[in-house]
């Protein structure tokens, strides 16, 4: 995604998803769900230069029930990020009385996520005025995850409105909402929620998750059967066009496959500033947000894979009601697997990069020191380490590739792709977003084989997939692979400016000449890296005021492991699996 590099990072696209497949929240006519009004007004903080420096948020809101305590909810981003400079300044509450003292912040925890908690010390009586500052997060993140901390790109301010929100804790029940953006002259603002000033009835999930841009937007139109469109921030309108035509493809090909009927434009948002080399994206309702620093390649393979992974979160259901992470195998697995066939079988991918992006999948997992953790542990494995996050997405990938072969070796009548959209149809009627719903849908489309093959994979199974898997294009070969190790404890994040500490002795770090006290000279993007077999790394230091070039085979020991190779020479875009 999440991606670091493709992670939908999933933690927001059950509203995505449910908003495209259940019909969406645009704007509507106040009902009785509604616990009152808020008129939110939002305008940026601007230096001297002009440059974005936070956003002002002012609302008022009127409660449907008045005299009671009023509690005003900040979303931490813990776990995958970590609030520095992005805090809340200024902070003042007004209601018909007066002054609203307040009592806090205290931290408070739930299945919904972490919080920053306000009180108000007495009872609120009637309009209930809220102002307050956020800064923007700085560039590089104290923790890197999904992309919904408020940032500055392209001279306007980007990110999910759970990045700046300080939001009336009504139990999730929707307010009635009005949002206006004060902006300078030729500037606009865009979200997932609609364009510029906008109105409609949302509940706290919905305005948490929702993702923006605000200011000098550049746009470009699709020309598909359903509408779409690309706009950016820090991104010129050629490089737009061309992420807007390969992402409109997709987005054709996989809406078709999951059976979703299109209702409001697909919005493709992409923030461009200097934020580390890993580009990310985040999937929320009706589109997705992509990060990318400066200068990238936007006809880069893994970059396409990003773009068709977000897209896959907001086109099916996803099991975001499991606890913690227990259901990113499927979110992310799902999107993973599916960012890599559909395209392919659409001729969207060379077959020589969908054996690359095959091949990638299997070493992330296969490499990873936390392959075998059970799926429960991964609640505190996931952010663990450098490449932990990868275990859910590659081995849910993984493990439906293999399904899928298994499937058509049997003749059942079934697929991944028939599952999945079981899966979607059942969350539309009300499932449960949880494990349980996929298992019966196992039990029940295809039988105990099947279920008994799942329960394996959740409890940390090592899987060596079947023949057939990924397509008759392509051939596992079984052989012992090396476990990803970089040598050294200290950074996590390879960021330029950041100092090598925990040198191992006897690593191959140590060995190639790397020592505590180094200093990064440049960011390094270690996603390539953890999903290749074989691929160096070369660290660029600094020691003692003299500047060096580090390479080596950043992996250690020997495990068991699988890699895809062609099963035949291969001409692009003829090879491909049976649907």
């Amino acid at each position: 995604m999440p991606v670091f590099r493709s992670v939908a990072f999933h933690v927001v696209a059950a509203t995505g998803a449910l908003s495209l497949l259940f019909g969406g929240h645009s704007a509507a006519t106040p009902s009785k769900a509604s616990v009152g009004h808020m008129t939110l007004a939002l305008a940026p903080q601007l230096d001297a230069a002009g440059h974005p420096t936070g956003i002002d948020v002012h609302y008022q809101f009127t409660p449907s029930t008045p005299g009671q305590v009023l509690r005003l909810k900040l979303d931490t981003l813990e776990p995958m990020l970590a609030r520095d400079t992005d805090v809340v300044s200024g902070l003042r509450v007004r209601d018909d009385r007066g002054v609203l003292p307040l009592d806090g912040p205290r931290m408070e925890k739930s299945s919904d996520g972490s919080f920053e908690v306000w009180s108000t010390t007495r009872e609120a009586a009637g309009t209930i005025e809220v102002s307050y500052q956020m800064p923007v997060a700085r560039p590089i993140t104290p923790k890197r995850g999904p992309h919904f901390d408020l940032q500055a790109a392209g001279g306007g301010l980007s990110g999910g409105f759970k990045g700046f929100l300080l939001y009336p804790d009504v139990g999730g029940k929707p307010i009635d909402t009005s949002i206006r953006w004060t902006l300078p002259g030729g500037q606009r603002a865009i979200s997932s929620l609609g364009d510029g000033t906008l109105s409609g009835q949302w509940n706290q999930d919905v305005m948490f998750n929702a993702i923006f841009l605000a200011g000098p937007i550049t746009e470009v139109q699709g020309h598909g059967d359903a509408p779409f469109i690309a706009y950016a921030l820090g991104l010129d309108a050629g490089k737009l066009a061309s992420l807007e035509a390969w992402t409109e493809k997709a987005y054709d090909v996989e809406r078709k496959a999951f059976k979703v009927t299109a209702r409001k434009p697909y919005r493709l948002l992409v923030r461009v500033y200097d934020g580390g080399p890993i580009f990310s994206g985040r999937s929320t309702d009706d589109g997705f947000m992509l990060y990318m620093p400066p200068g990238l390649d936007v006809e880069r393979t893994d970059l396409h894979q990003t773009l068709a992974h977000e897209m896959v979160h907001s086109l099916v259901g996803n099991l975001d009601d499991a606890p913690g992470e227990q259901g990113d195998w499927y979110t992310e697995g799902v999107a993973d697997y599916f960012s890599v066939v559909l395209p392919f079988e659409a001729k969207l991918y060379t077959a020589e990069e969908y054996r690359t992006l095959v091949d990638s999948l299997a070493a992330r997992y296969y490499t990873n020191r936390l392959r075998l953790a059970d799926n429960a542990s991964l609640d505190t494995l996931m952010w663990s380490g450098r490449n932990a996050w990868m275990v859910p997405y590659a081995r849910g990938a993984l493990y439906l590739a293999d399904l899928d072969a298994r499937l058509r070796a049997r003749a059942a009548g079934q697929s991944a792709l028939n599952l999945v959209n079981e899966m979607s149809r059942r969350i539309r009627q009300g499932a449960p977003q949880t494990n349980d719903t996929w298992q019966a849908v196992l039990q029940e489309r295809v039988g105990t084989w099947a279920v008994d093959r799942w329960h394996a994979m959740m409890k940390g199974e090592l899987l060596m997939p079947a023949p057939g898997t990924f397509g008759p294009c392509l051939t596992g070969i079984r052989r012992n692979v090396r476990v990803f190790d970089l040598g050294f404890a200290r950074p996590v994040r390879l960021t330029q400016g950041e100092t090598i500490g925990g040198v191992v002795n006897g690593s191959n770090a140590w060995k190639a000449g790397l020592r505590d006290g180094d200093v990064l000279r440049a960011s390094v993007d270690i996603n390539p890296l953890a999903e290749s077999f074989t691929d160096p790394i070369t660290l660029a230091v600094r020691r003692d005021g003299a500047n060096q070039e580090v390479t080596y085979d950043p992996s250690d020991g020997s495990v068991a492991g699988m890699a895809w190779e062609f099963a035949r020479p291969a001409v692009s875009g003829t090879c491909g699996r049976p649907n």
